[in-house]
Order: structure tokens, then sequence, then C-alpha cells
């Protein structure tokens, strides 16, 4: 920075009334600010501070106000003053715009000084240290005079210099304005140039034309001239003459506002009276003003009528809710479902009976001295509902029982079930709830069945049995095998013993029959036998029939040479298991490659699966569209299993292909399913269709104030920007609100949102690579509930901490974890929720973590998180509060090369729960501890399907362990969820949005009672955000 500008800012003194400290830091946050400038700018600083051929450029300094008023010959030119970062108005960018910076700092431009739309350079609504960027981004530029030009056409080369306009005419509060006068108006076209005193130009003005014929505006008329209080109208005049014309309304008190200078205003009328209002419209060559009347009477107006549904034959009082002047008379048309059926009252209610079943066509028209209103409303009379009885009565402990009560009435119905401690789950509000029976016992439980008109609750009893004693067969295995092969049946039975059993095998085995429980024979040759199983105790006998398939195929034969598509063995129906097959030449035939074929639906989901010992021969698995030659999905996996799935394009015969990609013989059985895929409806909430890009490659979900909110990381141009978007309805079926939290650099990468203290809190890392010295974790917290304040105050938490960052409530107040390289895993808690107060750090373990999360678990809090080298999952919880206690440690799963990444913690049962994914063999991973404080035992399952290796996020949704996650093996979003509040029970996978690739940075929370995720669409850039129905 040159020395003469450096004693320049060091000499500048506060204005009277302006803290000096707050001045002080103003001065410095310019010099820091001009010194990054300088280091990277195009233009180069002369001694005297100024800069060379500096007259005011771009978007924020174009004129776009220019107007001409003509008066017989000659005419005034006006427009308005343009030179970002002049906040005094003095002509050029200087210290001294510091004054006004300090005097109306954290000021508001709504509600504020006119002078403060001006010193909002950064145009975010409030004066704050982040309007010293645009000051020092446009530091020396200088606006001496404009040149006004002339032309005969708009051609830029035409216009020519008619004369200039210093700064001397500028006046008026806030924006200033300029005026020069035309003595004669010798072109067709004018308008005006900035320029500085070295003769520079800046950007040129719109143009104006001067009119040469025409008519000066005559109003022939204006509407309406009646309304109603509290009514929304916009006035339109009838204008004839030559435009264009500029209005002037003033509606004497009779609405709001007041005044207005659009040409077709909207304002909502006032009270009652007659108010006597004009309207003046000008053009170039005069002006007209038209007197008018505004009467605003008391007209009635119906807003609502209540109820609009009720049951058969019940007495109902109907009431409205009714605006205007009384008296009001009110005639009620129920369409015959009601008597009476057409009464007419004084007042906004009537007492009546409900007729017949069915739905009405009903209206209410309200009269008074001044008009009428008529509000029509649909009068459903339907029956409420009446339950008889619950079904089953009884259930096996550890079996599934499916409830379903008989309900009498008007559907659709809503339903409630409670089972006490009887079943898993305990309750539900499906129709047909399935539940597993739990104890043995009895239990008390009620139904609950509603409808708009009316509810019903059956208690009732059932009771859980044990397993009967009568012998129930649930399967036999093998059902198929090779010919003249040695294999050994064995049955599942459940029941008392001892049983006696009785093997009949079709004639497929040698021997055919036998009493043994597991019994040891020949199969005989190729061919499907009808087998059964008799079973018999004490208490009775069960007989379980099953087909034999005996093939070199397994279950079913390759009948003939299926190493091409065209010869393709037809797969029988799915869902199909333990087909069984084999590859080399020492197998069926001795194939090196299957073809099998199946019939798909378009927007069906196929999956596959071949199970096989890899010391044998390494297989692979793929899937063939109609054609047999366009491969829709290759197999990646290792060790004894491959696994394919791919949503079919068409409809059709596809193609599933088992090939051999080293070794000799391989025996193999194949599953494979093709099911209907349900997914999510899902929204956009920003994207390259709202002017973004690159919007969901970060996401992070929240319920803040009740509503779903957003924050994300957002690419405009060449940097990205952190947003914050919230949904104005608590089930998102509203509008999506956007707003900036951070828009300053490459900034908002990994953010984390939470709800602090009623208010949307976001933790992110800043990337801003200044000499490599300025990254790191930031903060902001939003002023309002909804997000609609300012965000302050987007400072670092930490050093060059991040990216991996997570926030958090914890004690009342805002808490970021986070890692510090060549640090460890930090934790950082905030004297005050709005992050206002002072910040004490606490290290959770030294070392280098590459993901880290955040939560509270038993009210103390806890993190997880994943060794840089990504070889271990640990765990840690704090024995305060507050985080000041001591931080315990310990391992979640270590695997050396597993190549651990994204992490998620959450409190699953009261106990510490954590979902994270292996790449090695691309699973997604769920551990939950035994204990509350995570020191005991962790209980490590693999979950879904393989191919998890990106974003996960885990959370307690309806009181059940849930996970959002992307799935890299078809790039889709997936969500799963356990059956059981403490996780063991079965874990379910839903397919949520598989257009394109989808599932990037997904995030989950709970939204109206469903589960909801935010995540990227990482085709077109786009931010998603879905809800399950």
């Amino acid at each position: 920075m040159p020395l003469a500008l450096q004693a320049e800012l060091d000499a500048a003194t506060p204005p009277a009334g302006v803290d000096a400290a707050l001045f002080s830091r103003l001065k410095e946050a310019l010099r820091e600010a001009l010194r990054e400038r300088q280091q990277g700018a195009s233009r180069v600083m002369v001694a005297d501070g100024k800069v060379v051929a500096t007259p005011p450029h771009g978007p924020k300094n174009v004129i776009d106000d220019l107007a001409l008023h003509q008066d017989s010959g000659s005419g005034d030119l006006t427009w308005s003053y343009h030179n970002s970062g002049d906040y005094n108005q003095d002509g050029l960018v200087s210290v001294l715009d510091l004054t006004p910076l300090a005097a109306h700092f954290q000021e508001n431009v709504e509600g504020g000084a006119p002078i403060n739309e001006i010193v909002d350079g950064n145009g975010d609504g409030v004066i704050n240290i982040a309007d010293i960027t645009p000051l020092a981004a446009s530091f020396g530029v200088e606006l001496a005079d404009y040149v006004v030009e002339g032309a005969d056409d708009t051609e830029e080369t035409s216009f020519s210099e008619v004369g200039t306009a210093d700064l001397s005419s500028a006046s008026g509060e806030g924006r200033k304005q300029l005026t020069y006068h035309l003595d004669s108006l010798d072109n067709l076209y004018y308008r005006v140039v900035p320029r500085d005193s070295h003769g520079e130009r800046g950007d040129p003005s719109n143009v104006v034309p001067v009119i040469q014929e025409g008519d000066p505006p005559t109003i022939n008329g204006v509407s309406p001239l009646i309304g109603s209080p509290g009514e929304e109208v916009t006035f339109t005049a009838d204008v004839s003459g030559t435009p264009p014309f500029t209005y002037a309304w003033d509606f004497d008190g009779g609405a709001t506002p007041q005044t207005s200078t659009d040409e077709s205003p909207q304002v909502t009328l006032t009270t009652p009276n007659t108010y006597h209002c004009s309207v003046t419209v000008s053009n170039a060559l005069g002006e007209h003003t038209l007197d008018f009347d505004l009467v605003v009477a008391g007209l009635p107006h119906i807003e609502s009528v209540t109820p609009e549904a009720g049951p058969v034959g019940t007495e109902v009082t109907f009431h409205a809710v009714v605006t205007g002047d009384t008296p009001i008379t009110y005639e009620w048309d129920f369409d015959g479902g009601a008597d009476p059926n057409i009464p007419v009252t004084d007042e906004p209610q009537v007492r009546v009976t409900l007729q017949m079943f069915g739905t009405y066509d009903a209206t209410l028209t309200a009269t008074n001295s001044y008009g009428s209103d008529t509000y029509p409303f649909e009068l459903v009379v339907g029956w409420p509902p009446t339950l008889s009885s619950v079904q089953p009565e009884t259930g096996v402990t550890g079996r599934a029982v499916e409830f379903s009560a008989t309900v009498f009435g008007t559907p659709p119905f809503d339903y409630i079930w409670d089972f006490g401690d009887g079943a898993t789950p305990s309750s539900s509000t499906l129709p047909n709830p399935s539940v597993i029976m739990r104890a043995i016992g009895n239990y008390d439980g009620s139904v609950t069945v509603s409808n708009p008109f009316g509810e019903d609750t059956l208690p009732f009893t059932y009771e859980v049995i044990p397993v009967p004693p009568v012998p129930h067969i649930k399967g036999v295995n093998p059902t198929s095998g090779f010919p003249h092969t040695e294999v050994t049946f064995t049955a599942d039975v459940e029941g008392e013993p001892p049983f006696t059993y009785a093997w009949n095998f079709g004639f497929g085995a040698e021997p055919n029959t036998s009493d043994e429980p597991s019994p040891t024979v020949t199969l005989g040759d190729e061919d499907e036998y009808h087998a059964h199983l008799v079973v018999t105790n004490a208490h009775g006998e069960d007989t379980y029939q099953f087909n034999l398939w005996v093939s070199f195929a397994g279950a079913y034969d390759e009948t003939e040479d299926n190493d091409k598509w065209q010869e393709a063995n037809v797969l029988p129906e799915p869902p199909l298991t333990g087909f069984t097959g084999s590859i080399g030449p020492d197998g069926y035939n001795g194939d090196t490659t299957d073809y099998f074929a199946f019939t798909g639906i378009a927007g069906y989901r196929v999956t596959s699966r071949i199970d096989f010992n890899s010391a044998d021969a390494n297989l692979n698995l793929e899937l063939f569209d109609t054609d047999g030659t366009t491969r829709l999905a290759r197999s990646s996996g290792s060790g004894d299993s491959e696994y394919i799935e791919k949503v079919l394009p068409t409809s059709g015969t596809f193609y599933l292909h088992v090939y051999r990609g080293s070794g000799g013989t391989a025996d193999y059985t194949l599953d494979y399913d093709v099911h209907e895929v349900n997914l999510w409806p899902s929204t956009v909430v920003a994207g390259s269709s709202l002017g973004e890009s690159a919007a969901g490659q970060y996401t992070a979900l929240a319920v803040v104030g009740g509503k779903p909110a957003i924050a994300y990381h957002s690419v405009s141009g060449e940097e990205g920007d952190l947003k914050f978007a919230i949904n104005s309805e608590a089930d998102a079926g509203g509008s999506w609100a956007k707003s900036n939290i951070d828009t300053a650099n490459n900034n908002g990468q990994e953010p984390s949102l939470a709800e602090v203290d009623g208010k949307p809190a976001v933790s992110y890392f800043w990337n801003v690579p200044v000499q490599g010295g300025d990254m790191g974790v930031r903060f902001a917290v939003n002023s309002e509930a909804d997000g609609s304040g300012t965000w302050s105050p987007r400072s670092k938490v930490d050093g060059s901490a991040g990216p991996a960052n997570s926030i958090a409530e914890v004690n009342g107040t805002l808490a970021v974890a986070y890692s510090l390289p060549e640090t460890g895993a930090r934790f950082a808690i905030n004297a005050q929720p709005d992050g206002s107060g002072a910040w004490t750090r606490y290290t959770v373990e030294a070392g280098d973590f590459k993901a880290i999360s955040l939560a509270v678990v038993g009210d103390k809090p806890a993190v997880a998180y994943i060794s840089e080298d990504g070889a271990t999952v640990r765990f840690a919880i704090n024995t305060a509060n507050d985080g000041s206690g001591a931080w315990n440690a310990n391992t979640v799963e270590s695997v050396p090369a597993a190549a651990f990444n994204a992490v998620s913690l959450a409190e699953i049962d009261g106990r510490p729960a954590i979902a994270y994914t292996k790449g090695h063999g691309f699973l997604l991973r769920f551990a939950i501890n035994e204990l509350a404080d995570g020191s005991g035992s962790w209980d490590l399952v693999s979950v879904g399907a393989p191919h998890f290796s990106g974003a996960v996020c885990l959370r307690s949704i309806g009181g059940l362990p849930s996970i959002a996650a992307l799935n890299t093996l078809s790039f889709d979003l997936r969500f799963l969820q356990n059956s059981a509040a403490d996780a063991t029970g079965e874990w379910m996978e839903e397919l949520v949005d598989n257009v394109d690739s989808v599932g990037w940075g997904c995030s989950l929370a709970e939204v109206a009672g469903k589960p909801a995720i935010s995540y990227g669409d990482g085709t077109n850039g786009d931010l998603k955000f879905a809800r399950k129905p």
C-alpha cells in the first residue's frame, strides 16, 4: 500500500458521535481489504493513493433512470448519482467514505435514514463490516462530471458531446439527483456518460428519445370507484395521449398506501367513507389531473362457513364469519342436505338437522344496503365410524400377526392402534398393521377410528400364546441337487417333540422313503419330482409338499447350451433364490459363460446376486438390455459374491450374464428379483433452473421453528456461496424462501445446520486460500427463528480447522465439533446461544481425523470421528453436560485399509449409535453401544445392499433408527429404517430417488412426523428435497 495512503488512513479521525473503537476497527478492515486488493488487483495504485483510469464502471454504476422532460422546444435531463463505494457522494471513493459508514453502522436500510441505501454497499439490507468490501473494491474511483451527448440515431458512434454537467447540481436526501437543462432539442436522442478528472469515460446511461409529435395526456376515467373495507383493489386510469406517462395517485386516506406513482397501484381500502381522490398523469407534452370520489362502503364479505361436514340425522349449528355494515340478512341454501333447507336468518348462524348421506352444493348469501356476497361451500353428510370387532384374538409368540377391525361408516378412516406391551411395534396408524407377538400372556389394546363425522374407540384384549405343540413344518432343505449325488435332507419343525418323520421323495431318490429326521439319499435322474414330508407327535401331524429338482443346473436345469444370449435359459417368475449353476471346463456342458432371460417392466427395479467360492474361480455378473448386447449394469464386488441392481428403462425380455473372470470350474447360486419402485415425491429447491449451479453437493437439513430448513453450498460463477432455504409450511407443502448466509469469496462447503435457542445456526468450511492461511471452520446464527433476519457473526471458530465440522445445541448453547490438522478432534462451546460470547475449546483426542459428527447423548456432548488413514472409527463422550469434563474415547471398529469415510452420530434408544461407510466392500455399517455412556461393547452390522461409499446421515425417525445414504452402484438415494426402536429388528430399505445421479450430500430429518431428505442431483447440480408420502 502506498505510504501516502497509509498516512491518510492513520490521520483519519472519528466523526462526532461515532465510537473511536468502531472507527479504528473500520480503518483496519479497510486497510486489510486494500492490501488484499493490491496483491491481486489488475489496477495499480500510484503514490498519491489514486488509481489510474478510474471512472465508474460495472452494473452497480450504470445510470438507468435518465429521463427527459420537454417544454416548448427545450427540456431538462434528470438522473441519479451512481458511484459504488462513494458513500458521502463527493465524487471520489476515499478514506472519507468511512465517515458515513461509521455514522450509520448497524442501521437497517428499511426504515432508516435515506442515505442508508447508499452506504449499504453490498445490498444486504444492513450497514455492517461487509460494506468495507465494495468501498475497497472501488477505492480511488472518481466521478468528476458527466458528458451530455446527443444523436439522431441510437448507434454508439453517432453520439457527440452537447455539454457537461458537474456535481454542483446534485441535490436531495439519499441518492442525489442531477439536472441538465437543454435550451433547445437539436437531437432526437440524448444520454449522459460519467467521466473522471483525467477525461476517462465510464459506462453510458440509458438513451432517452425526444418526442417530436404527440398529444398531452387526457384522463378519461378511473376504476374502481367503490369497494369494501380491507379489500385489496387495483386502480387503473383510462388515459389517451402520447406515452410514456408518469402517474401520481392520491387516495385521501381511503387506501393504504395513501399515494403511489405506479401506473396501476394495488392498495388496501381503509374504513367506510367517501374520499376525495385524484390522479395526475404527465408526459413530455403536459399533464392532466382528474379528481374522483372513492366510496369505501361496508359491503358484506363472507370469509368462511363452518362446519362443512356432519353426521346423518344430527342437529348442527352452522356459523359464518362475515364482515360489512349491519344489518345483514343471511340466506342459506343446503341443496337438500338439511332441514330446514333454505332458512333466512338475521344472524350469521343457523341450526339445522342434517338429512341423507351425500355431498351437497350449499351456498350462503349475505345482503345489506350496499349489496350482497355469495359463498359456495360443499356440505358432506356421512356416517360416523362404528367399531364392532377386532381380529384376531390370539397370536403365537415371536410370529407376525396382522390385525384388522370391522368398521361401519363413511370412509376414508384414520386409525390409531395401541397394542400395549404385547406386540412390536406397540402402536400403529395403519388400517391393518402387522406386528410381532412378544411374551406369552394376556394384553389390553384399543383401536380408535375417526372420519370427518366422528370417531369410535373399541377396547379389546388379545392373548399371546406359546408355539403350538402340534408339529409345524416351516421348510425343508435342499430342494434340488445334481443327478446321482448324495444329499442329506433336513426339516425345520416347530412343536413339542418327540417327532416321527415320514419322507417320500416321489421316486426322485434312493431310497425313496425314510423315517429318519435327516436322511441321506442318492438323487436319481434329471427330472422334477413331487415329494412330501409328514411329521407327527402326540398332538397331531403336519404335511409339507415340495418339488424336488434334480438336474445339473440345480433347481432349474440348464437344458441346453446357454453361452449366448440367444440361447438364454428362461428364469421362472421372481423372486428367485438358490438357483444353482456351474461354469468351467468340468461344469455343466463345459460352459464358460451362462445367459438367463427374464421379463421386466419399465420403471421396475431388478436386483441380482451370485455367490460362489472364489478359490475355485472369480465370477462376474452383468445385466443386458432387451437387445442382448447393450450392458445396463455390471458388478464390481470382491470375494465370494457379486451384486447388481438397475431400474429397467423399458419393458421386455432382459438378460443376466454370469461369466468367469479367472480360475477353473465354479458352482454358483443365483438370486434375482424384479419389483415395483415407489419413489418419494421430490421438489427442486435450488439449481440451474433457478439461477444457481452445483447447489446440492453439500446440504444440511434440520427442522427450525417447526419448519424444514436447508443450509447448502451453491456456486454462482467461479465461487461458491453458503445459502439458506426454509419452507413456509411444517410439512414442506409450501414455498421455499431462500437467503444468503455468507457470499464472501469461496466458502460454505461441508455445512452443518441445527436449531439453537429457537434460531437457525450453521457451521461450515471457509475455503479461502489467501496465501494459504485463511481456511477454517466458521459459524453463523440468524437473528430470526425463520431465518429472515441477519446472519452473524460469520467468524471462524478455531484456527485453520476443517473441513470436517458438525454443529449442535449443547447444554442450551451453541457448540461445534471439528478437526484441526496436526492437533486432533476438537470441541468448542460458546458462552452465548447466538455465538456472540467467548469460545471455550477442548481437544477430544489428539491426532489427524477426516470426518466428525456431534450429537447429544444422555444430555452429554458426544463425538464420532474417523482417522485420517480411514482405518479406525472412534467415539468419545464427555462426563459433563457442557463438555468441560473428561473425554472418554474408545474404538468402534478398526480394520487396516478399510477406507472408512462418512460418519453420522445419533442417540438411538437412549444409547450412542453411529452410521458410517466402509470403502472396502462398499458397505453401509451401523453400530450401537450396549450402554448409554458408550463405554460398553459395540454391536456392528452391515445394512442394506452393498455399494454405499458416499454421504450418510443417521437419525431417529418416529422412534426408529433411520439412515439416508448415497448408493454408488446406481448412484441413487436410499432410506433404511429398522423395525425396532433398539435396532434389533429388520432393516428395511427404500429407493427414494433414482433419476440420473442423485443422493449427493444427503441429510435426513423428521418433518411433520415423516422422514425427509435434502440431497444433490449430480447430473444437473440441483438441490432437491423429498419427504416420504
